[in-house]
C-alpha cells in the first residue's frame, strides 16, 4: 500500500502576506511624506439611467456618485480641504472647474473602459478660491469579481501651465523691440559718424 502526502509550506504564504503588508505600509508612509497626493477610488455600482434623463444629466449623477475611498493628508496643504471632505459624495466633482467637468467625465469613462493606466489634467478650485491645474496619473485595478478600483497620484502643475500660457502670450505679442530700436549703424539722438 502506497500513500502520498502533499504538504504546503504555509510559512511561505504567511511570509508573503506579511511582506505585502509591509510594502503597502511603506508606500503609504512614502506617499504621505511627499508633495504628491496619493488617492484610491472604488467605482460605485453602475448608476442606472432614469426615464427621460439626458445623457449629460446621467453622467453628472454618475460623477457625483463616484468619490475617492481614501486620499492622502497632503491634499489639505494643496487645496485647503481636509481629506474627510474629499471622500464625501460629490465634494470633489463639484470643485472641478465648470469648463472641465464634461471633458473630464467623458475622458474618465473612456479611459476606464479601455482599462489602461492614464494621465489626465483638469482645473480645480481650492478652498481659498484659487484655481489650480492638477495632473492625475492613474492605474486601473480590476478585482476577480469584476470590481474596478483606481489608484492615482495627484500633482499640482499650475506653475507649468502658467508658464506655458505666458509663453504663448509673449509669442502672440507683436515685436515692438524691432519698431522701437534705432536703425542699425546709428545711435539714438546722434549721427552715424559719431559727431553730435
Amino acid at each position: 500500500v502506497e500513500g502520498r502526502v502533499v504538504m504546503r509550506d504555509v510559512a511561505d504564504i504567511a511570509g508573503t502576506e506579511e511582506t505585502l503588508a509591509r510594502s503597502e505600509e511603506r508606500f503609504r508612509t512614502l506617499a504621505e511624506t511627499m508633495s504628491l497626493v496619493p488617492w484610491e477610488l472604488t467605482l460605485e455600482p453602475r448608476v442606472q439611467p432614469v426615464a427621460g434623463e439626458s445623457r449629460h444629466d446621467h453622467e453628472q449623477r454618475w460623477a457625483l456618485a463616484t468619490r475617492p475611498s481614501w486620499i492622502g493628508p497632503q491634499i489639505e496643504a494643496l487645496l485647503g480641504y481636509a481629506p474627510e471632505l474629499l471622500v464625501k459624495p460629490g465634494f470633489w466633482f463639484e470643485r472641478i472647474h465648470p469648463e472641465d467637468r464634461d471633458r473630464l467625465i467623458t475622458e474618465f469613462k473612456r479611459l476606464i473602459a479601455a482599462g489602461e493606466s492614464y494621465e489626465i489634467e483638469y482645473r480645480i478650485t481650492a478652498a481659498d478660491g484659487r484655481v489650480l491645474w492638477i495632473l492625475d496619473a492613474v492605474s486601473i485595478v480590476r478585482s476577480p469579481d469584476g470590481g474596478i478600483s483606481l489608484i492615482g497620484v495627484m500633482v499640482d502643475v499650475t506653475e507649468r501651465e502658467q508658464a506655458a500660457a505666458e509663453q504663448v502670450r509673449l509669442m502672440r505679442e507683436p515685436d515692438h523691440h524691432g519698431k522701437d530700436a534705432p536703425p542699425t549703424g546709428r545711435r539714438s539722438g546722434g549721427r552715424a559718424d559719431g559727431n553730435e
